[in-house]
């Protein structure tokens, strides 16, 4: 322990499917214990993630804390109840054998850690990074109002989203990029050797987990569009399948053969070679259909010299700067969709400038230094 500082325990239970929010708790971890607070992580399961907290010589702990789902099965609801309460407890004995002064937790389902913070009248400080439908959306809203000291939303959409302009509670804090910590940049591979895709041919990607609302489907139907006005080009689709919503990788591959496109539109799975990926990508594509709160694709591959396409929604309009790293578009418009990335093609001389604007733009508006300062100070207990 390094004793100079408070101890800082992070709570995140749904690390079954390693995501973004996955990498945006260790970047948090991982410098806020460089900066002298000695750190805590408990994690709901025992996933790959926990190998990188283990080389960063992070504490983790693993413990069945609540996960949350959708479901319809009353019965199902009422046992979340007993699990919030086993949760709560399991945090509290956390709290008291670790001597924790700050719970930070990861997510705003995480709302177990809040409430145990709350009963250990320790400070609790909750970071938003999805959305919430109708109901549970109010119930959230009130639990973390109830419960947090500091509520801090990944971007302004995502506050607009869930909160009143008066719950002062509710603050921004941006998440940053590193991508040599998440490992995203350790390994080379020539993409148009590995495809056999020719020099001339625009490659234009898309990095994200297969599910229904990060929209794979617009894209191919978009591209079906594209592919008609403009042939030299191919769209590469990056990322693994969601356990459980895999019926949906299957429905992508048969949209693909009924258009007769499998030359044109590669599904590639997942990959760890992400910066590797953007620099041989002309643009990518971001096309979520459901507002996007702070999506960390989109930040790597502008970090990548690599322009955007993305949706106008969430956070993602704060990510992109339009007509200057890249372009948005209405979530779920294949046609808008489909004319802005014809645009991108056929105005090689503007994709150029926004190549040459993309790092520095998004790592001045995303300052790796300036936010970790603004987080630590959200740690900071005074008497």
């Amino acid at each position: 322990m390094k004793n100079n500082n408070h101890n800082i325990l992070f709570v995140h239970a749904n690390n079954y499917d390693v995501g973004g929010a996955d990498y945006c708790l260790l970047k948090m971890a991982y410098e806020i214990n460089k900066r002298g607070f000695n750190v805590f992580v408990l994690l709901g399961k025992n996933t790959r993630i926990v190998d990188l907290y283990k080389k960063y010589n992070l504490d983790v702990i693993v413990a069945p804390i609540l996960r949350i789902q959708s479901t319809k099965n009353p019965t199902r609801l009422i046992s979340y109840i007993y699990y919030l309460i086993r949760s709560v407890f399991i945090i509290i004995s956390a709290i008291n054998k670790y001597r924790i002064d700050v719970i930070h937790s990861n997510d705003l389902l995480d709302f177990s850690a809040n409430i145990a913070a709350k009963l250990k009248n320790k400070k609790s400080i909750q970071h938003v990074r999805m959305n919430a439908p109708g109901i549970l959306k109010i119930f959230l809203r009130k639990i973390t109002l109830l419960f947090d000291d500091h509520i801090l939303c990944v971007s302004n959409g995502l506050r607009n989203l869930l909160y009143n302009t008066n719950d002062k509670k509710a603050e921004v804090l941006y998440d940053w990029i590193d991508l040599n910590l998440v490992e995203h940049n350790n390994s080379y591979s020539n993409l148009r050797a590995e495809l056999n895709i020719s020099s001339d041919t625009k490659i234009i990607g898309c990095l994200s987990r297969i599910e229904y609302w990060k929209g794979q489907h617009v894209l191919i139907e978009a591209a079906s569009i594209v592919l008609k006005k403009y042939n030299n080009c191919i769209f590469l689709l990056v990322g693994g399948t969601v356990r459980g919503k895999e019926s949906y990788f299957e429905e992508l591959k048969s949209t693909i053969t009924n258009y007769n496109l499998e030359k044109k539109i590669l599904l590639l799975g997942e990959r760890k070679d992400i910066s590797n990926l953007y620099s041989q990508f002309d643009f990518s594509v971001h096309c979520s259909v459901e507002p996007d709160p702070f999506p960390g694709v989109v930040l790597e591959s502008l970090a990548n010299n690599c322009p955007v396409i993305g949706a106008r929604a969430g956070g993602v309009p704060e990510e992109i700067s339009e007509y200057h790293t890249g372009l948005l578009y209405q979530p779920g418009n294949n046609k808008e969709l489909a004319d802005k990335i014809v645009y991108l093609l056929e105005h090689p001389e503007i994709l150029d400038k926004m190549r040459i604007n993309s790092k520095p733009d998004v790592l001045g508006k995303f300052n790796k230094e300036r936010l970790i300062n603004r987080l630590i100070d959200y740690y900071r207990i005074t008497s």
